[in-house]
């Protein structure tokens, strides 16, 4: 009885386990598939995003554009500096955030521009034309190089001098420890 009932966790487990694998593939190929879709111009505004620490709508917010044109992102971003200036009693964190949002939005637009550069068209095969058939001369292929197994030759053997023998060192006995005489005491 305990053995049939292990059987069946056992299977249950391994019908769980292959459809637990399964949609995690399905997910991970759907993720693919998403940020395939998004394209380089999703991965250049994640990437600013991450630099500036700051979102598109954030920045735009900060700045109060509506459209995204240079000259009233340059507009708005003069008029805020200055007024956040710490010289007039502004906030030098809110005049960090307002350089933060042009930085954002700058990237933005030159990403823009970018994209929408024309792309130079493909270059295009020009096929030349072929030779009239009173020109082609048909030399025959030469045969196929077979590769013949040869033996490689041995490795370079490196000659080993005769080690010099070992200097040896000369002990001189020592002289015994010197003894004091006794003197006869009279």
């Amino acid at each position: 009885m305990a053995k049939y009932l292990a059987q069946i966790i056992v299977m249950g487990a391994q019908v769980v386990g292959r459809a637990f694998a399964r949609a995690l593939r399905q997910e991970y190929a759907a993720s693919q598939a998403a940020a395939e879709a998004r394209g380089r111009a999703g991965q250049q505004s994640a990437a600013a995003s991450s630099l500036t620490g700051m979102t598109l709508q954030e920045a735009q917010q900060i700045l109060n554009i509506t459209t995204l044109t240079p000259e009233e992102l340059q507009k708005n971003y003069e008029h805020l500096f200055k007024v956040n200036d710490k010289a007039v009693g502004g906030s030098f964190y809110l005049q960090s955030k307002v350089v933060r949002a042009k930085e954002r939005l700058d990237e933005k637009l030159s990403i823009q521009t970018q994209d929408s550069q024309p792309k130079p068209p493909p270059e295009q095969k020009t096929s030349q034309p072929k030779p009239p058939p009173e020109q082609k001369t048909s030399q025959p292929k030469p045969p196929p190089e077979q590769k013949t197994s040869q033996p490689k030759p041995p490795p370079e053997q490196k000659t080993s001098q005769p080690k010099p023998p070992p200097e040896q060192k000369t002990s001189q006995p020592k002289p015994p420890p010197e003894q004091k005489q006794q003197t006869p005491e009279t």
